[in-house]
């Protein structure tokens, strides 16, 4: 009943104007559905299907060659944000920053979040070089000087170097405006929605990896000490795996979005849309043409505020 309401109006005027006349009591649901012609309810099915088929026929299939490096940058970025969540406490007490357990909250917060206050602000910078220079040169700096900052991360010595990597690390990761930019340049309307949905999803995977990878990898020569030895690297620098584990991850992100990347059309798909309508609709020289705008990561609200 609600897909024929849906489809067909007319059906649900039918149906609100039994209410009306008290037929919709407790109880007699059934003998309102009654009412309802077999014949409409049909066309409404009939309806539903050709709906559904004209949408898959007209939809656009997802470019995946051009966006799966982007979505592998963002995995890598939920990746280096979260995974030194498992061991930022026992990071504090190794650094012997304080000796009173209470206040290694305070600090391991404050290393986690540093990296998300330098994201957000360096998301305003990286999209204005984006409209300057374009999204794949901004995308593949954050690539690499991500990759540094981690591995500078799991070698450091001190807390302050830790939160120095950790606050550059956020300041190149903070392209993630510029890679939905990417997406919505290289997607229409037919499969934008899909397109963004899977770099969430992808996001929230390599957060649950960094996640587990950081707390799996983190002191092996505690975790393992017949096979690493206290005096090796591994055991000087007990963090340094899942960082370096992230490094890599940016360094392949590096190479397929070089390869497999090419720099999107400047125009948004709204205004392509636009000019296609005005040359299929034959409009001549004496019709006011809306002149078409370059895009602006800066001036997009959306982008903006899911930065």
């Amino acid at each position: 009943a609600a897909l024929a309401f849906w489809c067909d109006p007319s059906i649900m005027a039918k149906f609100m104007r039994l209410g009306s006349q008290n037929d919709f009591k407790s109880g007699q649901t059934g003998s309102v559905l009654e009412e309802i012609d077999e014949t409409e309810a049909l066309a409404a099915t009939q309806a539903v299907a050709s709906f559904g088929v004209s949408n898959k026929a007209t939809a656009t299939p997802v470019p995946y060659k051009k966006i799966v490096p982007i979505l592998l940058l963002n995995g890598v970025e939920g990746f280096s944000a979260t995974s030194m969540w498992a061991y930022a406490g026992f990071m504090i007490l190794d650094f012997k920053l304080t000796e009173s357990r209470e206040e290694i909250g305070y600090y391991a917060g404050l290393l986690a979040c540093t990296f998300f206050i330098a994201q957000f602000i360096s998301s305003f910078i990286w999209g204005r070089l984006a409209d300057r220079f374009g999204c794949r040169p901004i995308l593949l700096t954050g690539c690499i000087g991500a990759s540094i900052a981690s591995v500078i991360l799991g070698f450091s010595v001190n807390y302050h170097m830790a939160l120095a990597a950790r606050f550059t690390s956020g300041l190149l990761n903070g392209n993630i405006g510029v890679a939905k930019t990417y997406l919505g340049r290289v997607t229409d309307s037919t499969n934008q929605t899909k397109a963004m949905a899977t770099m969430s999803f992808i996001w929230g995977l390599g957060s649950i990896t960094g996640s587990v990878c950081g707390g799996l990898l983190s002191q092996p020569a505690v975790t393992l000490p017949d096979l690493i030895p206290q005096d090796s690297i591994l055991g000087r620098f007990p963090y340094v795996l899942p960082n370096l584990l992230a490094a890599l991850f940016g360094l392949v992100a590096f190479v397929m979005i070089y390869l497999f990347t090419p720099e999107p059309d400047q125009a948004t798909s709204r205004y392509k849309q636009l000019n296609d309508e005005i040359e299929m609709g034959g409009l001549n020289g004496d019709v006011d043409v809306p002149v078409r705008k370059p895009y602006s990561v800066f001036r997009d609200r959306s982008i903006i505020l899911a930065c």
